[in-house]
């Protein structure tokens, strides 16, 4: 009797230490910057999740849905479902978030347990963003909104919105969750480098990401006596040339020794293996919902272990069907005010390519040919519908999608310049023009071939002008001629004859910003027709003229689409085709030596 029961004894104990080392396991599930890709990243008239293997389209939210799923019933209670902002702004979904809640809500559903908020959040206004909150609360609730550095402006009301949510613990600086008798302590944080870009957060302003995260990993680990702090960070980090991490993240890691895993966002970087500063694991999915990040993490030893994959999001997955009907039945809801006045459906073919018409590439450094493709289409679009222009500008950072060989559809279009909206909140950042001197547009093309790295958000293309340079001398004095038209300008000190550039607002609400961004090396004054100095760009934005809307703002997605359908059918199918000279690079600088343009 003794041996039986120290056999059931034995057996018992090894049974709970088995069960005590599974039941220390938790999986983290995280994406970043997925900016509204609801249907995925590529061709729009080729998605069809329900069906596997039979598409090229990468990403999608009913695909996330179903591995998030399917990770859950594998590991009930001990799963994590993260995301570092970024998540709003990047199709024709985020046009009526304000109203509807539908992305925030729809995430709630896919299982997503918290969220912080990335600058693009802000990219309609703080207002914006707090009824976008507030909707998708009365739809049916949000995953939890982390957020910690917001200053709020008592003598303004635009953000007094989002001090609600904070005052009534919508927005929580922090939460504790526990999965498997393991608390986590998580937060997020907008970086410096984010916040820089987001003009219309104003006129929230934001504390110090390293102060605050010094401030909230010290609170988790003194007061909620957390096991493990999670920080989602919408700041990032670049590769160097030796593929180590560098930027606000790698700092922070450095200085708050105390976050043990930092799940970032805002710099659209995939890393295959966790970046490890300090013992701060650091991770980060790419954008555009391409990739889910799975991190498993093991306590049963002394030390916490960990394994890490990038799952890819493809057609290899069959959807969440809950999830794809939910976004399927809101197509024609958040389209019906953007696309049908243009005579327009969400899934109207538009044209066709043979070839891709890829963006800028950071790790290849490739120009692509997509930055060129708007310049050229909002040329297109100013001069035959508009009082015409000099030049046109456009921003590596605002194009934010290839065209992809196949069919090409309003959707597929407006998530190639989705960013911004006018007064109104119209979508689209609206087109403005100013002019410069012939000597000013000189010292902007200095500056532009100061940032000539392909794939950063800094890099510009142009139409309209042609820039000879000498790539052997000094800062500041390579440019020698410059064409506009065809016709060589005066650049000497004494020019003054003055010459027209378009842009989106946000682009030209930094050119007067040069001189401060230079160090004072370069000054440039935008001006109007006249010569009078602009105080205010958003007094200048231009009206365009066409057949289905009348007068109205200009965009550049509406740009692309007029551009679009000026293109002939070259090959008798019935949809026009992008002419051959549009599937090359280029660019408006050309090198005086031999061999050593760019």
């Amino acid at each position: 009797m003794k041996t039986y029961l120290r056999a059931i004894f034995t057996a018992t104990v090894f049974l709970s230490i088995i069960f005590s080392v599974s039941a220390q396991k938790v999986v983290i599930l995280h994406t970043n910057d997925m900016h509204s890709n609801l249907t995925g990243f590529g061709p729009e008239s080729e998605y069809s999740p329900m069906y596997a293997r039979n598409d090229n389209t990468k990403g999608g939210f009913a695909r996330i849905a179903a591995k998030i799923y399917a990770e859950k019933q594998a590991n009930p209670d001990a799963t994590l479902v993260l995301d570092a902002g970024d998540f709003l702004m990047g199709t024709i979904f985020h046009t009526l978030e304000n109203q509807t809640g539908f992305q925030l809500y729809l995430m709630s559903v896919m299982g997503y347990d918290a969220v912080t908020i990335g600058n693009h959040e802000f990219d309609f206004s703080p207002k914006f963003l707090a009824e976008a909150i507030v909707a998708a609360q009365k739809r049916g609730g949000t995953p939890d909104i982390l957020a910690s550095q917001f200053i709020f402006t008592p003598e303004k009301d635009f953000d007094d919105g989002l001090e609600e949510l904070v005052k009534n613990k919508t927005i929580q600086p922090y939460k504790v969750i526990e999965r498997q008798g393991i608390k986590f302590g998580i937060f997020g944080l907008i970086g410096d480098d984010a916040v820089s870009v987001a003009p219309r957060a104003a006129p929230l302003k934001f504390e110090n990401m390293f102060k605050t995260a010094k401030r909230i990993t010290k609170t988790l680990r003194e007061v909620e006596k957390v096991d493990y702090v999670i920080y989602l960070s919408h700041s990032g980090v670049y590769p160097d040339k030796e593929e180590y991490m560098v930027g606000e993240d790698a700092e922070l890691a450095k200085k708050v020794p105390g976050i043990d895993l930092i799940l970032r966002g805002h710099t659209h970087i995939k890393t295959q293996q966790p970046k490890i500063v300090g013992k701060t694991l650091i991770v980060q999915t790419g954008a555009y919902g391409q990739f889910l990040g799975k991190l498993e993490l093991d306590f049963s030893g002394s030390t916490v272990k960990h394994s890490y994959q990038l799952i890819p999001i493809d057609d290899k997955i069959e959807a969440n069907g809950v999830v794809y009907k939910m976004i399927e039945s809101y197509k024609s809801r958040v389209s019906e005010p953007f696309f049908a006045p243009l005579g327009l459906k969400y899934d109207t073919k538009l044209a066709e390519t043979d070839t891709d018409l890829p963006t800028a590439d950071y790790d290849t450094r490739n120009i692509g040919l997509m930055g060129q493709f708007v310049a050229e289409a909002v040329k297109f679009y100013t001069d035959s519908f508009s009082s015409g222009t000099d030049i046109v500008v456009v921003a590596g950072g605002t194009v934010r999608e290839s065209i992809l060989k196949g069919t090409i559809t309003p959707a597929d279009v407006f998530r190639i310049m989705p960013l911004g909206a006018d007064s109104s909140a119209h979508p689209g950042s609206p087109l403005a023009k100013v002019w410069l001197t012939g000597r000013e547009i000189k010292k902007l093309m200095e500056v532009a071939l100061m940032s000539t790295t392909p794939g950063t958000d800094s890099y510009l293309y142009f139409s309209g002008i042609l820039v000879h340079y000498n790539p052997d001398k000094v800062m500041l004095r390579k440019v020698e001629e410059i064409e506009i038209n065809g016709k060589v300008i005066d650049i000497s000190r004494n020019s003054s004859e003055l010459y027209s550039i378009t842009a989106n607002t946000y682009l030209l609400s930094f050119i007067g910003k040069i001189k401060q961004m230079s160090k004072g090396l370069v000054k440039l004054t935008p001006k109007d027709e006249n010569g009078k100095k602009i105080k205010n760009i958003y007094a200048y934005t231009l009206e365009y003229q066409t057949k289905e809307l009348g007068k109205h703002k200009g965009k550049e997605w509406m740009a692309i689409l007029e551009f679009l359908k000026s293109f002939k059918d070259t090959n008798g199918n019935g949809t026009p085709d992008v002419p051959k000279y549009l599937k090359y690079g280029g660019g408006c600088f050309v090198s005086t030596k031999p061999q050593a343009g760019i």
